[in-house]
């Protein structure tokens, strides 16, 4: 728990908004740097944040079929939000 803690203390994020009206959250760390040395910069994560509504179309699935196409597709969105983006996250 108290590294989990540390660890939201060090981080710095922040919310973009893209041109298409996409969110993307962008996590890095705030890094302590010790006297006499020069800090690293970090590279920063890329998270995207997309919604589930988005992510699939609300469809009566009856046959297996009806759920290969369904499930292929959501992962097909999922990898091409993946593909752009260090993370995403689904809410």
């Amino acid at each position: 728990m108290d590294a989990a803690r540390e660890r939201m203390e060090n981080e710095r994020r922040s919310t973009e908004v893209t041109s298409t009206g996409e969110v993307v959250k962008k996590i890095t760390n705030k890094g302590a740097a010790t006297p006499g040395s020069v800090p690293v910069p970090k590279p920063q994560r890329k998270v995207k944040t997309v919604r589930r509504t988005d992510l699939a179309k609300p469809s009566r699935l009856t046959t297996a079929e009806d759920v290969e196409r369904y499930v292929d597709d959501l992962r097909a969105r999922l990898m091409q939000a993946l593909a752009a983006n260090d993370e995403i996250r689904i809410n």
